[in-house]
């Protein structure tokens, strides 16, 4: 019996004087290519109650959604903070699912502590994306990498993201992972409107539109106009943002909302109507108005973002315009125009019939 309470003595002490974090054992980024893969853990931290030569002979649970596998730590590759399991280090042949996957990893020490991190990419239905995982599927030439240090926005600490320039065996970066959002929030006439985009704590400008620059990931959006506080007339959509890519999404309200009136309305008064004709071959126009003399951009873009044409780059004073578009140079297909000032930035979609 004394030896037994001596042996607690001894642990309990043991685990007051080394204390660890175990949520700093997890899965920093996992890189997969045709039918091999690489994921990547911290590993400076895990001998912290045992020596190195003791961390080498622990012993790592590897399991995914259809196997699981025991693997010594000792023939994972080790680089200065970090070491890999790889795919062709290991006896079986175990596949990832870049579509959908759960992968769980657990290192027992020679001591008395588990450490143990999971990840969930993908959705088992990749139409349906409200009911997606946290984090995108992994698309070819992209690693899944977890931001650690914020390098984006403390918004999306601790989130996974798509990076086209794999960073194994070093710290993960932002470099080739970013993508564009703009988000158009406007009622079903068409007016715009402002309102909070709550999951990524970004107020829109006052004309109901933002861009911002985001981690290429997965996102939950989740839309609530300025004039309403009642959850059922919130929007939310499920989407997923592309590294090198622009975004565009439409939030649409009931008419109702535009009924109240703000104190500085620059909705009312910054106008982009629908172009007519519309669909059209091969010319269409544009007609627009402002409220005081500002800088006035009117501009054409592609489905994917690029600027195709500028209609108009100049100071006009207050009043209405319309400008005509020549589309015979360009393809069949959906495009949008937009009209940019310093106050708001206004976007329609219009549509070319060849």
């Amino acid at each position: 019996m004394k030896r037994w309470v001596a042996a607690f003595t001894l642990l309990i002490t043991f685990l007051v004087g080394n204390p660890i974090d175990p949520t700093q054992f997890y899965i920093n980024e996992v890189f997969l290519k045709d039918s091999t893969w690489i994921i990547e853990l911290p590993w400076k931290f895990t001998y912290t109650s045992e020596t190195f030569d003791d961390f080498l002979n622990d012993t790592l649970i590897f399991r995914t959604t259809s196997d699981s596998i025991y693997y010594p730590v000792r023939k994972m590759k080790f680089f200065e903070e970090y070491c890999c399991l790889c795919s062709d280090s290991i006896d079986k042949n175990i596949g990832l699912n870049p579509d959908y996957e759960i992968i769980f990893l657990e290192i027992k020490d020679t001591m008395v502590f588990s450490y143990h991190s999971e990840l969930i990419w993908g959705s088992t239905d990749i139409f349906n994306l409200e009911s997606h995982s946290e984090n995108p599927a992994i698309i070819p030439g992209a690693s899944l990498s977890r931001e650690n240090d914020n390098i984006i926005s403390p918004e999306f600490l601790f989130k996974y993201y798509l990076d086209m320039s794999p960073t194994i065996g070093v710290k993960n970066d932002s470099i080739d992972a970013t993508g564009s959002l703009v988000i158009s929030i406007h009622d079903s006439c068409g007016n715009f409107m402002p309102a909070t985009i709550n999951s990524i704590g970004i107020y829109s400008d006052i004309s109901g539109s933002k861009e911002f620059s985001v981690l290429a990931s997965y996102y939950f959006l989740l839309v609530k106009p300025f004039y309403s506080n009642n959850v059922e007339d919130w929007l939310s959509r499920g989407t997923i943002v592309y590294p090198d890519s622009i975004l565009y999404l439409d939030f649409v309200f009931p008419t109702k909302y535009t009924s109240i009136e703000l104190e500085e309305n620059l909705t009312s008064q910054y106008t982009l109507s629908q172009n007519y004709p519309n669909p059209f071959n091969p010319t269409t126009t544009f007609k627009y108005a402002i409220p005081k003399r500002t800088n006035v951009e009117l501009s054409i873009f592609d489905l994917h973002g690029n600027l195709i044409e500028k209609l108009v780059s100049e100071t006009l004073d207050a009043g209405e315009y319309q400008k005509i578009w020549n589309a015979s140079e360009f393809s069949s297909g959906l495009y949008f125009y937009q009209l940019k000032t310093l106050d708001v930035a206004l976007r329609k979609k219009c549509l070319v019939v060849k």
